[in-house]
């Protein structure tokens, strides 16, 4: 079978196309982290457990209102009756005394952290959790992708505060 001078370039143009294509898609394959289907159990998972600890929030602060209107009910009984204002009073100064003394007991102890290149988002969440600093990489990966930080990371040492929120680890690895 004789091909003609174009039907050999074409077979040629095509054949160094398809290698192309071989080439890229296996470079691709090298940097994608499939999901496991227990990961997406555990996304939807995380989700609902978020919802909870939001509705949590709220309660407390529902709560911190009710606690507000009880002190302004005291503020007037104790206008009423002035016994009542000096026993308090005493009372207001030993609290503060209490909590000045708690508040230089307990300095915050700073972890140093270091993202390196190459690492994701979910990589970079199992490092922190080996570090201590979060409780769970599958909650702390599911924040970072819902709030767009997964993109924002930044390769770099940085020195993060034991007892840190998911925010405040977001907002330091993605400065």
């Amino acid at each position: 079978m004789k091909f003609s001078r174009r039907s050999k370039y074409f077979l040629r143009g095509m054949g160094f196309g398809i290698l192309v294509t071989v080439v890229i898609f296996s470079v691709a394959l090298v940097f994608y982290e499939p999901k496991n289907s227990s990961e997406t159990a555990n996304d939807t998972a995380v989700t609902e457990e978020i919802k909870q600890e939001e509705n949590t929030v709220e309660e407390k602060v529902d709560e911190n209102t009710v606690e507000e209107k009880v002190e302004e009910k005291t503020e007037e009984k104790e206008e009423k009756n002035p016994e009542l204002s000096e026993k308090n009073s005493s009372e207001d100064t030993a609290e503060t005394e209490d909590s000045k003394t708690t508040e230089t007991k307990t300095p915050s102890k700073t972890v140093s952290f270091k993202v390196t290149a190459g690492e994701s988002s979910y990589k970079v969440a199992e490092n922190l959790f080996r570090a201590g600093l979060i409780d769970d990489p599958n909650k702390f990966n599911t924040y970072l992708e819902q709030n767009g930080y997964d993109n924002t990371i930044h390769v770099g040492s940085f020195n993060i505060p034991e007892g840190s929120t998911y925010e405040q680890i977001a907002n330091t690895i993605s400065k």
